[in-house]
């Protein structure tokens, strides 16, 4: 590898001016830029970004930091589905800006010290994506002063943003087209009891019955983890205790197919005897009959977002830390 020792020898200047000519510094000559420049490429020079790095106390290295990618032997899904159109998002907007992703995949049992795995690494900001809003690395990142953007979880401050759903709304927009459609007794398969989105969708189901002055029963609600095989028992429990429930809201589309499965297996018609409704909107549901009413979100755009959001906290550009993205109600046949 050619060094900065061997482009000062073949210029005739010192080191010094050799790495300032390369890194762009204001009190080098054209001259002497030109001729560093024309050294490094004729003897192929490549540049040490992390030394660069090390050495400016900055870098354009960005991480973002998926939590919940481990396979579970007992389960019949891995992760989420949406982290590949996040990655998409990602990519492409720090494309754009001149940014270098780094992507972690963290196990949710994994303790992380985010702030020092990133130092260690020269990284500048992170965007985290699917960690529990009660987790304690999360909260002690939050608090760090460190650049960091959350993904689905609503919070902010000086140095930290969020990319965010309006969950409540859409999910309340969810169980009142339900409701409209005849149901009466709408059991929820909830997600994580520590998820962010979990405590807004249910604040969005409770608003819906609110408002129709429908008494709100907490043994109609089953959390399931985001889980096909746990949907599928809960979707049987909650059948079994309540068997005049006419409709699931479910809290993602993977539980909702789960749950679907579970409904027609035990000889119930849908929409006719019982309605579903998901959330996502992910791509596959497409293929699924029938097909799956549900809210679609852009995950792309979450991950584009999130990404120029991370740039201008790093920047110190005033405005709002919290950008919302829109969502799209899919009426589906389920419903």
């Amino acid at each position: 590898m050619v060094t900065l020792k061997e482009i000062s020898s073949d210029c005739g200047i010192s080191v010094t001016q050799v790495s300032r000519a390369l890194n762009g510094y204001s009190d080098v000559s054209e001259e002497t830029r030109t001729r560093v420049l024309e050294s490094a490429q004729k003897l192929g020079y490549v540049k040490n970004i992390m030394a660069s790095s090390l050495v400016k106390q900055n870098s354009n290295m960005i991480a973002l930091i998926i939590e919940g990618t481990e396979v579970d032997q007992n389960a019949d899904t891995v992760g989420s589905p949406n982290i590949y159109h996040i990655e998409l998002g990602v990519s492409e907007s720090s494309l754009e800006l001149g940014l270098e992703p780094l992507i972690y995949l963290k196990h949710r049992n994994q303790r992380m010290d985010y702030v020092s795995f990133c130092r260690q690494r020269y990284i500048s900001g992170i965007v985290l994506f699917g960690s529990n809003y009660d987790d304690p690395d999360r909260i002690a990142l939050e608090q760090s002063g460190f650049p960091c953007v959350f993904i689905d979880i609503s919070t902010e401050n000086d140095h930290c943003g969020c990319v965010v759903t309006n969950n409540s709304f859409y999910s309340k927009a969810a169980v009142d087209h339900m409701l409209e459609r005849g149901c009466k007794k709408i059991a929820v398969i909830a997600g994580s009891p520590h998820a962010y989105v979990t405590h807004e969708r249910l604040s969005g189901y409770q608003t819906a019955l609110s408002i129709r002055n429908i008494p709100y029963h907490p043994d109609l609600i089953c959390y399931a983890d985001f889980n096909m095989d746990a949907a599928r028992k809960a979707t049987h429990s909650l059948l079994e205790q309540n068997p005049d429930i006419d409709g699931f809201f479910c809290m993602s589309d993977e539980m909702a197919l789960a749950c679907l499965e579970e409904v027609l297996a035990l000889g119930k018609r849908v929409p006719e005897d019982i309605r579903i409704f998901g959330f996502d909107g992910n791509q596959y549901m497409q293929f699924v009959r029938p097909r799956l009413a549900t809210i679609q979100q852009n995950f792309v755009q979450k991950g584009v977002l999130s990404i120029q959001l991370l740039h201008d906290i790093i920047q110190k550009h005033p405005g709002s830390h919290t950008l919302y993205v829109p969502c799209k109600l899919i009426p589906g046949e389920t419903v």
